[in-house]
């Protein structure tokens, strides 16, 4: 099997390490695998520590200029054209559109991964004009639809653009590492998240602010990430007076498992999500999470495991906090029932599985089709 995965953006992000996760995996099955994508970015990286097939396009840009995006389409086109491919796996918005686009009138199978739809309640008017119409011009050239979650498949049916039969809910996965007990002195709570909407840094120095001094000097509190709001957050820090509490960094991803080891709660504050990766590997170290309840993150996050926060203020924030600092038999509780939660359901191996089982599936429903041809003739 020949499969082509594509996404615009090669910069670090959940939509990213989850299709790594997919290379690495077809490529371990024998297929033959590749990437097309934007060109320099940390995926790109990846995949030629892994020598799999980075094919670059340098059209791929956050842009509606016609002539960028014919460019775009034409380039791709042409690497379908050269590549075969059985099957083109698209994620996120701008890939869906250009993938399935230019795989017109292919003999392919053309699977699209919505990592949270761009017509989302909230998105700026034209975004989700232009984004929803887009959607339903792509609904007739698309084999299957793989929502990660429930939420994002219910506004998909609702809205029109799939419809229950072509469409599956696969949740994110993560590998559940094993652990040891973590005794330090002070609570560590870690913001994981690109410094960038729609995660809500700002919102969490501001929390953290309200805290009194006596909830201040139990904890320590790193923001983990780097983006376009990384000034105006440093900023915030400092005028809020948190720069000796707080720090602020961006560190590698094969890095990240220790500071998930090492905390004790996980916030993440965001005007919008699909399913974030974060949750879940925080989770898996059994780590309690405090995070908004927006998008498909109550489908992991229930009050056994951490506290869902329905409205994005500081004030809500800062008791919930408060209250599992203080409180470390419900805070180890939670922890453990966050791993179990984990391991039962939300593994990298189900994820692939089932997966992987998609691409099957529109495999055998093209050697029927074939055999049926052959049989008319």
């Amino acid at each position: 099997m020949k499969i082509v995965y594509l996404i615009t953006k090669s910069e670090i992000g959940g939509a990213q390490s989850h299709i790594l996760e997919l290379l690495k995996e077809g490529s371990r099955l024998g297929f033959e695998v590749s990437l097309i994508s934007s060109p320099g970015g940390w995926l790109e990286n990846q995949c030629v520590d892994l020598n799999i097939k980075f094919i670059p396009n340098k059209f791929f840009k956050n842009s509606y200029n016609p002539l960028n995006l014919f460019k775009s389409i034409s380039l791709v086109r042409k690497i379908f054209k050269k590549e075969k491919p059985d099957i083109i796996h698209c994620h996120s918005g701008g890939g869906g559109f250009y993938g399935r686009l230019a795989a017109l009138g292919l003999p392919v199978k053309k699977v699209f991964t919505v990592h949270g739809w761009s017509f989302r309640p909230g998105a700026p008017f034209f975004q989700r004009v232009v984004s929803f119409v887009a959607e339903l011009l792509m609904k007739p050239l698309t084999d299957k639809v793989i929502c990660v979650s429930n939420y994002d498949q219910n506004i998909g049916i609702n809205s029109g653009v799939i419809n229950k039969k072509s469409s599956i809910v696969i949740h994110n996965g993560v590998v559940v590492p094993e652990i040891s007990e973590n005794i330090d002195d002070k609570i560590n709570i870690i913001f994981v998240g690109r410094l960038a909407p729609p995660k809500r840094q700002d919102i969490f120095l501001k929390t953290i602010s309200l805290l009194s001094s006596d909830i201040k000097n139990k904890i320590n509190v790193e923001i983990l990430g780097d983006g376009l709001k990384r000034k105006d957050i440093e900023n915030l820090c400092q005028n809020l007076g948190l720069q000796d509490l707080t720090s602020i960094e961006s560190i590698p991803t094969e890095f990240m498992g220790q500071k998930y080891f090492h905390a004790d709660i996980l916030v993440l504050i965001s005007d919008y999500e699909a399913f974030p990766m974060v949750i879940i590997e925080a989770m898996s170290y059994g780590v309690p999470v405090v995070t908004s309840s927006v998008g498909g993150i109550p489908e992991v996050v229930d009050s056994s495991v951490g506290l869902l926060i329905k409205k994005n203020t500081p004030e809500d924030f800062a008791n919930a906090l408060e209250s599992l600092v203080l409180n470390s038999e419900e805070r180890k509780q939670k922890g453990i029932n966050a791993r179990e939660r984990i391991q039962a359901n939300f593994t990298l191996e189900k994820m692939l599985g089932e997966t992987f089982a998609v691409y099957s599936e529109l495999m055998s429903e093209n050697n029927l089709n074939r055999l049926d041809n052959d049989s008319k003739i």
